[in-house]
């Protein structure tokens, strides 16, 4: 635990009295589960405190605390009045200044921003106090007029009023300050290529689960090898171009233009899109985002269907590869917490049919939700899947699908080569009718992790037969 407001510099403000009372603090900090001290005497012409001496100040408390053995960390900081920014030399005001670095993911769909990093204290020569930082979280709105946006910036304890704008003639950077409960700072940045390109290209890595099948005109045959190969590996979307581009983990992909969009397969809920190139025909649903959504309104997260079909060896068959992925501003590792629960409540969509020749195909929906315990880095979920048959549009209720000991992991899981950031992933084995149907992967979405998306493939049984099916599983924080 941090505390990034203290008067615990001895004899300068209305703070600690002598080094005695400094230890004390620290001693009382210990005890109360803190670790590091952010030392933040009034920089204001009422207390004679002396910026360029604050470094060797902290310095000597830190040897006398480990002298002591007291476990308590003391660093750079300061209470910096409006009058102190016009007298005191920027140089000096470096010393009890913050800094630091992040990324800031602008949907201009749905106009929403998300930011993440750390911020760091910085010395006049450079070097840094607590070097791994601390997490700097936010969210915005962009302006649907102009070039403005507005949100909040979390520093730690702290949520600051953040008010911003884009520049350039293709935003190509932005500028915005903060300020509010404790702090006042700017923040600047443009366009990272890694990102998004200079065509207004957004990539995401994604969550992704896959099936493959042959088809004749009256159902399934038999599932075709490989199923995980084919899983998707990204997706992005080039608002620019006004174009979204899938590719699969052989190298695979399918370009969807808006002109591709299919009317009458789309709705306020879900978008298709189609193209055909030669004997292979390639559809992508994607979940909309936003408040016009009736089913669940996402902001940062989202699911997509895309199937591709082609002629089988067989010229009385289809061949189709199925695959269901998520997507959206992935929340960062560092700021998933490692205590306390949550809750999320979604929907579920996906596409399947029965394992026996000539059975019917199936359309996957239903509801469900999925607890955290991040202190155990655990997690349960209840998934109640419905079936409907495609050729009847007879829907029903299958087996309740369940994970009751799930794990939360922290890994590396960024996109090579970019500045994407780790973020955690949960998974856990899918189980209906006491047996294993599959296993449940997903991510947590949002700079607070106010939503989840998950991939699925299970098999279970369904008026009499086998039914395989892929699906995704969206949620909101309750």
């Amino acid at each position: 635990m941090i505390d990034l407001h203290c008067h615990i510099l001895p004899g300068l403000d209305d703070g600690a009295v002598d080094l005695q009372d400094s230890v004390a603090m620290a001693e009382q900090a210990e005890e109360d589960g803190i670790e590091v001290v952010c030392a933040t005497p009034h920089i204001r012409s009422d207390h004679d405190v002396r910026v360029d001496e604050l470094t060797g100040r902290i310095d000597a408390v830190n040897r006398e605390l480990a002298r002591r053995g007291v476990g308590v960390q003391v660093v750079n900081g300061g209470e910096v009045a409006d009058e102190a920014l016009d007298t005191v030399a920027d140089s000096k005001l470096r010393c009890v200044s913050l800094g630091g670095t992040g990324t800031m993911l602008a949907q201009f769909g749905p106009n929403t921003l998300a930011f993440s990093g750390t911020y760091k204290e910085v010395r006049p020569d450079g070097t840094v106090v607590v070097p791994n930082g601390l997490p700097l979280s936010g969210s915005g709105t962009i302006a649907s007029a102009g070039n403005g946006f507005t949100g909040t910036l979390k520093l730690f304890t702290l949520t600051e009023t953040l008010d911003g704008r884009f520049y350039g003639p293709a935003a190509d950077e932005f500028g915005a300050s903060f300020y509010g409960d404790g702090s006042v700072g700017t923040l600047i940045g443009r366009r990272d290529a890694t990102l998004a390109s200079s065509g207004g290209t957004t990539s995401f890595t994604v969550k992704s689960a896959s099936r493959r099948a042959t088809y004749d005109s009256s159902g399934k045959t038999a599932p075709l090898a490989g199923d995980n190969v084919w899983d998707v590996k990204t997706f992005a979307v080039d608002t620019a171009a006004g174009q979204r581009t899938v590719t699969d983990l052989l190298g695979g992909s399918a370009i969807f233009p808006d002109s591709s969009k299919v009317a009458s397969e789309s709705d306020a809920n879900i978008t298709t899109y189609r193209v055909t190139n030669g004997t292979q025909t390639d559809s992508l649903t994607l979940f909309n985002q936003g408040s016009s959504n009736t089913q669940l309104a996402l902001t940062y997260s989202s699911f997509g269907y895309w199937r591709q079909a082609k002629p089988s060896a067989d010229p009385t068959r289809t061949d189709v590869s199925e695959r269901m992925f998520t997507y959206g501003v992935r929340s960062a590792s560092d700021f998933v917490p490692k205590s306390g629960t949550a809750s999320y409540a979604g929907v579920i969509f996906g596409h399947g049919a029965a394992t026996s020749v000539g059975g019917p195909q199936y359309q996957l929906g239903g509801t469900g939700h999925v607890d955290f315990d991040f202190g155990t880095q655990k997690f349960s979920a209840s998934l109640d899947p419905t079936l409907t048959n495609t050729a009847t549009t007879v829907t029903s209720p299958w087996f309740r699908m369940t994970v009751s000991a799930g794990s939360i992991t922290f890994a590396n899981v960024g996109t090579v080569g970019t500045n994407v950031p780790a973020a955690a992933i949960f998974s856990g084995q899918l189980v209906a009718s006491n047996v294993v149907a599959g296993t449940l992967d997903g991510n947590f979405y949002g700079p607070n992790l106010e939503e989840i998306g998950a991939v699925f493939r299970a098999n279970s049984t369904f008026a009499g037969s086998g039914v395989e099916v892929v699906g995704a599983f969206a949620g909101k924080k309750q």
